[in-house]
């Protein structure tokens, strides 16, 4: 690859042996303008998780189970060693090859302090380079965005951005701390009521803030002349009076704190404040959410209509899907865009976690296969993200025995109430049970954040195998999608979105949470088993569909009469034989 050899030649240029190059931008983002897609311009891996590492004799490129059979087929293994996390971590692999002596060049404003030291290894030495050596060698690279700076109105808002401003000034003054460093533009755009379009699906601005403990801030940005943020930089050190800044040791690039010591200031590391404010959302934001998700059952049912009734096989493609499900949200109030690039995968596409089609790989919907359907809409008064699997023609008796156990798995996280203090991780296996009895199980997280009209993945909550140390609390967004994945048959995903909410008071007074549904779309009767069901599980699903009917009869517009037999038929009642 001509990539790989410039780039080698850019690495003895500047004396290192490994360079270390992470799928991220200097904001720490999961989703990236075009100009920070250096790893996909360098490995042709175009996932959202990725890192490599390239030696001036090897390279390697890792990622996690979501992307396994795509990596295979976006990456030339001749040129870049493919790994799972899961298998061998880029410091182990590392370690393994690199000799006593050897120099690690990295770019500082790509790498926080916390994931750097990640990467620390006895007797090497680690080089911060003053120029990312990819932008060097990458010929038409795409320029940084310089969008629109939307204000966002308080009453969708649900506070001021003064309020908010002077509850985080409140707790600075608690943690002694002369200035906040927030990095993050989800924080940024939430704390200012504002919004952006700089990157593909987030209603973001890229940006930096720094505010004082009176509440003074200034805002950075690629709509200043400077494109590099030089200027909070040179802030920090025209401050001439010994003070502390709080930095979020995750989220903040290592060349932000190198200004911060190098001035002579003092340090204060924890996570951004404005995260968990940002996630238990008040009460306004929740009630656009709650609209939202109405408008888009809506959009997702119509097209799901559209499929049901009038697909014929060997006609439809999976990209003529993803145009006509947008075509169905445009038709909806304050839609704005896509809230991540729509998964469309037919049979084995389906078992490709996050498959992204492209015209290479667009294949037709047959008959007798499954389709599975990510999706999620950007409205102005909330954010969705929503996945069902559809069939036309006739289910496999392990088609329904998968999909129904993936149902009740689903069931089972929606049903539960748990104590306050309860994490994401003590509830994850609720959603595997039944797959794990069939010695099955998914590659991804059970749950995840979601931003109220802003990223659809948002922290810190989560529900998943791994230890995240939040618990989850009344007013947080997350997402329930427990799957199954058969490597070059089908796969099967299905989400909704939950509310955390108060639902009861224990013996002692202690509080009890539980979840209350967001999203209003049929599950595909044709592919359930209600005989798997128990009697509790049947009630649960009849009460969702009718809850559907009437959600989704009560707030159409136009409705026509074709639509309203196709959801009796979808929400009919299931009984036992």
């Amino acid at each position: 690859m001509e990539a790989l050899k410039r780039l080698r030649t850019k690495m003895q240029e500047q004396g290192i042996d490994y360079y270390l190059v992470p799928r991220t931008d200097e904001f720490q983002s999961e989703y990236l303008a075009p100009y920070a897609e250096r790893l996909a311009y360098l490995t042709g891996f175009t996932g959202s998780y990725a890192f490599a590492i390239v030696g001036l004799c090897e390279a390697a490129v890792f990622t996690d189970g979501r992307y396994e059979l795509q990596i295979a087929a976006e990456v030339d293994q001749s040129d870049f060693e493919i790994h799972l996390i899961s298998n061998i971590m880029p410091k182990d692999w590392l370690s393994k090859k690199i000799e006593i002596g050897n120099v690690i060049g990295y770019e500082p404003d790509l790498f926080t302090p916390n994931h750097l030291k990640c990467f620390k290894l006895d007797g090497i030495s680690f080089k911060p380079l003053a120029e990312n050596l990819i932008d060097q060698i990458w010929k038409g690279k795409p320029a940084h965005p310089k969008g629109q700076k939307i204000a966002f109105d308080p009453a969708s808002a649900g506070q001021t951005s003064e309020s908010k401003i002077e509850l985080l000034c409140e707790e600075m003054k608690e943690r002694k701390v002369d200035y906040l460093i927030v990095t993050k533009p989800d924080s940024i755009c939430w704390l200012l009521n504002i919004r952006g379009d700089d990157i593909p699906y987030n209603p973001l601005i890229l940006s930096y803030l720094l505010l004082d403990q009176s509440g003074e801030y200034r805002f950075y940005s690629f709509h200043e002349q400077d494109p590099d943020h030089a200027i909070l930089l040179k802030d920090i050190c025209k401050i001439k009076e010994k003070s502390c800044f709080w930095i979020d040791p995750d989220a903040t690039p290592l060349h932000i704190m190198g200004a911060i010591k190098a001035a002579g200031h003092d340090v204060f590391e924890s996570r951004d404040p404005i995260m968990l404010k940002k996630a238990c959302k008040n009460q306004v934001e929740l009630d656009g959410m709650r609209t939202a998700h109405i408008d888009d059952g809506i959009a997702v049912s119509m097209f799901y209509m559209w499929l049901d009734v009038h697909y014929n096989p060997y006609v439809l493609t999976e990209l003529d899907l993803v145009a006509h499900l947008l075509e169905c949200r445009k038709l909806q109030p304050n839609f704005i865009q896509d809230s991540f690039r729509t998964i469309s995968g037919s049979a084995d596409h389906g078992a490709i976690i996050h498959y992204s089609v492209n015209h290479a790989t667009n294949k037709m919907i047959e008959e007798d296969q499954l389709v599975l359907v990510d999706s999620g809409g950007q409205y102005h008064y909330g954010t969705t993200d929503i996945t069902r699997v559809f069939i036309k023609g006739k289910p496999t008796d392990h088609m329904i025995k998968d999909y129904t156990n993936v149902l009740k798995g689903h069931i089972a996280l929606s049903q539960i109430i748990f104590p306050e203090g309860t994490k994401g991780v003590q509830l994850d296996v609720l959603a595997r049970q039944y797959l794990w009895h069939d010695k099955c199980n998914f590659a991804h997280g059970t749950g995840h954040g979601v931003g109220h009209f802003a990223c659809v993945h948002e922290g810190p909550q989560r529900i998943s195998p791994n230890l995240i140390d939040e618990a989850l609390r009344p007013g947080m967004v997350i997402s329930n999608e427990p799957g199954i994945y058969r490597k070059g048959e089908y796969g099967i995903r299905l989400e909704n979105l939950v509310i955390v909410k108060e639902v009861a008071e224990g013996l002692d007074g202690e509080k009890y949470y539980g979840f209350e549904n967001l999203t209003w779309v049929p599950f595909e009767n044709r592919l359930i088993d209600k005989n798997m069901l128990t009697e509790n599980e049947l009630d649960w699903l009849n009460h969702y569909h009718q809850t559907v009917k009437e959600k989704l009869m009560n707030n159409i517009v136009n409705c026509l009469p074709e639509f309203e037999d196709w959801l009796d038929e979808k929400c009919a009642i299931l009984n036992k034989k």
